[in-house]
């Protein structure tokens, strides 16, 4: 079950890379928040916001943070496929670190007696899992007191969005969706993600989607190669994991036959790998 949940988290970390690296960029930003907000945001009144690299020791970091020029509006979006009850307490956490970090850039003294106006916050959850979002999951609530925490989650799925964006393929949020789309199915049929990524690249091209960040070849290189390491990780846990198992069998003075055919090994490798000696 640990190895499972290993293998997803490589999956999700992977994805959110992607999904960052497109949407951290103001002209893509704007047609993310057109879908998640139903308004309209100027391009050139953001910034991006890189928490990881400017406050000490916060080891959690959201997938896309974006304030206003003016400090006005923090947007904060986070990429999931998977459906969770919990995002308002960690987006609350993503908001409190993006204010501290605006505090140390603006030279605001939180401790002092001069009042500082915070900038208003809006939350959101960019969902792209495989089972359909239901109305009552469009929004969570948790009201902590004091503190009211709302969270809008957002289908960015490729099969519910608008016709007109799909159609679009200068459409960036249709093309990341596209992408993720093919990139999911092609892993359905037991392709691993290096291969996934490939394919889901080949069909975006020949669609037209994402052609200016695809034409880029430094940055399909870089996602190859991350896909491929992530890959690589894999069989190798996995691999390790299968050994563990088989020592422990062992041990416990499980015949090697049954070993084998248990962790899926051939037994001349288990016989090699943990240096048995046939009696």
């Amino acid at each position: 079950m640990a190895l499972a949940a290993d293998k997803e988290n490589a999956v999700r970390k992977t994805k959110d890379t992607f999904f960052r690296a497109i949407f951290s960029k103001p002209e893509a930003f704007v047609e993310l928040y057109r879908r998640l907000a139903n308004a309209e945001l100027s391009e050139d009144d953001i910034v991006y916001v890189v928490i990881p690299d400017t406050v000490q020791d916060l080891p959690r970091y959201n997938d896309v943070a974006f304030v206003t020029k003016d400090n006005r509006l923090v947007v904060l979006v986070e990429h999931q496929s998977t459906k969770s009850e919990n995002m308002p307490f960690r987006l609350l956490e993503y908001y409190i670190d993006t204010i501290r970090h605006l505090s140390i850039t603006n030279k605001k003294n939180i401790h002092g007696p001069k009042r500082i106006e915070l900038p208003r916050v809006e939350m959101y959850v960019a969902y792209n899992g495989f089972s359909p979002l239901l109305e009552s999951e469009k929004v969570i609530f948790h009201d902590l007191g004091a503190i009211k925490v709302t969270v809008q989650v957002v289908d960015i799925r490729y099969d519910v969005l608008p016709k007109e964006d799909v159609d679009n393929v200068n459409n960036t949020l249709a093309g990341y969706a596209f992408y993720a789309k093919v990139f999911e199915e092609e892993k359905a049929k037991g392709k691993s993600m290096y291969q996934s990524y490939l394919e889901a690249i080949r069909r975006c091209i020949e669609l037209n989607y994402l052609k200016d960040i695809l034409s880029r070849k430094e940055f399909v290189d870089m996602f190859a190669e991350i896909y491929n390491y992530d890959d690589r990780l894999l069989e190798e846990g996995m691999e390790k994991q299968a050994l563990e198992t088989a020592r422990e069998m062992f041990n416990d003075g499980i015949p090697l036959e049954t070993i084998a055919k248990y962790v899926n090994r051939p037994i001349e490798k288990l016989k090699d790998a943990l240096t048995f000696v046939k009696a």
